[in-house]
């Protein structure tokens, strides 16, 4: 358990940790490609902050829940891309998520998102390269949100950029609302076949 508000930075190598991480609060850094361990569940408390400790990017291959809203990158200095392998949990409510990162890096959930909604925050891009579940709700207030028709479904309020990023052909048939921007990328047809309406 990481508790306090002060700043933890995780340099080692800890490939063979396993078990739950439990951030309740404060700021995290990561500093080595196995800071984190492989095997047991992320649970981020409310108002966590977390980063690369440099440029570096870095993959953490865990399973996250999220218990309130977090915060990920920095526009300058400690700039890495955070990718995600794991499923991840909103804990049954709305986590608003917030990314900093520059244009050129990214925070990446590469596992389903499920249980719960999603609050996009922040100048950064946030990729959701998984499945997302029914019901959970899309919300892009700031900055960019990224995927694929799998993962970008259902009613968006959309203040900032949407891109569906298709490597395949896919349907968006969900209401797309708000005053923010789509754009589309990828090989893959993209139809979409819901209604869009903008402030």
């Amino acid at each position: 358990v990481k508790d306090g508000p002060s700043r933890l930075v995780l340099t080692g190598n800890n490939a063979l940790l396993t078990g739950r991480f439990h951030f309740q609060a404060g700021e995290i850094r990561i500093g080595s490609a196995n800071a984190m361990g492989s095997i047991g569940t992320l649970v981020f408390g409310n108002n966590v902050v977390m980063k690369s400790a440099s440029v570096a990017d870095y993959d953490v291959s865990r399973p996250i829940r999220f218990e309130g809203d977090v915060a990920f990158g920095e526009a300058a200095t400690r700039t890495g891309s955070l990718i995600f392998g794991g499923d991840v949990d909103l804990g049954g409510a709305t986590r608003t998520i917030a990314v900093s990162n520059p244009v050129t890096k990214r925070v990446e959930f590469a596992g389903n998102l499920s249980n719960g909604n999603l609050n996009k925050a922040g100048p950064g891009l946030l990729v959701l390269a998984g499945e997302t579940a029914g019901g959970v709700g899309l919300t892009v207030a700031a900055g960019s949100l990224q995927g694929d028709t799998d993962a970008l479904k259902g009613d968006i309020a959309n203040n900032g950029l949407v891109i569906f990023n298709q490597t395949t052909d896919g349907t968006y048939a969900g209401n797309m609302s708000g005053y923010g921007s789509v754009e589309k990328n990828g090989s893959g047809q993209l139809t979409i076949t819901g209604s869009s309406t903008y402030d």
